[in-house]
């Protein structure tokens, strides 16, 4: 995968974490008026923290693994080339 295909993946991590909040809070807040309570803002707030969160940790998950797979490919072709690899030659 290009690198500038890779920023662009991971720079809308912010973005995503930042819509899960407000959507979690707006969503409280239409239960809030529609039951005429206090509380259901800060649940849904809590909600859209914890989804935004959670979203954040699959990310780095997903970015973990791509980058250990490429290493692993990196490796593999070092070692496939005379004279570079960990052979000692």
């Amino acid at each position: 995968m290009s690198t500038l295909k890779q920023y662009g993946r991971y720079s809308t991590v912010g973005l995503e974490m930042i819509v899960w909040f407000a959507l979690g809070g707006y969503v409280g807040s239409r239960l809030d008026d529609h039951f005429g309570t206090r509380y259901w803002m800060a649940v849904g707030f809590g909600f859209g923290v914890f989804a935004g969160f959670y979203s954040l940790w699959k990310t780095v998950k997903k970015a973990q693994r791509e980058m250990e797979r490429e290493e692993k490919k990196e490796k593999d072709r070092l070692r496939g080339l005379p004279g570079e690899g960990g052979d000692g030659s």
